[in-house]
């Protein structure tokens, strides 16, 4: 299994490059990743397989509902799927959206994107609504969330 620790700022090209590989035209700029750590602060995670950063995710809680947060990103390197990363990312986010007082959270995934999907729906999240071209022309996407606390 893989660890799961903090981002940091020397941990910012290889997360965009990652985030390049895995959402290309649609990823983040480096200067993302950078501000990130001081932004999202423990929202912002890697995990580590064999000395190497495997994946990452990004959460935060929502400026104006701080009782909803958001799964900003999760991205695996191609090497590192189907090895549990993903799930152990998504779980460890999950995690820190409670630790910081969230009930629900929300994600958006491209209706194409089968596995993660999948594995998000696995994990409790559903498929609240569909939203099309919610990132520009041909970018739709499906909104999912999940109850993090009991009512």
């Amino acid at each position: 299994m893989p660890g799961i620790r903090p981002a940091t700022k020397s941990d910012a090209s290889l997360v965009q490059a990652l985030d390049a590989r895995t959402f290309g035209a649609s990823s983040f700029p480096i200067d993302y990743f950078v501000q990130g750590v001081d932004i999202f602060g423990r929202g912002y995670f890697c995990s580590t397989s064999d000395d190497a950063v495997s994946g990452y995710a990004i959460v935060c809680r929502d400026a104006e509902a701080p009782s909803r947060g958001h799964v900003m990103s999760v991205a695996v390197s191609a090497d590192y799927r189907q090895q549990g990363i993903g799930e152990a990312l998504t779980r460890h986010g999950l995690d820190v959206l409670r630790y910081l007082g969230c009930h629900e959270a929300e994600l958006t995934v491209a209706p194409a994107n089968e596995g993660a999907i999948a594995l998000y729906s696995k994990l409790g999240f559903r498929k609240t609504d569909y939203l099309p071209s919610y990132f520009g022309d041909g970018a739709d996407r499906n909104l999912m969330q999940i109850r993090l606390v009991e009512a």
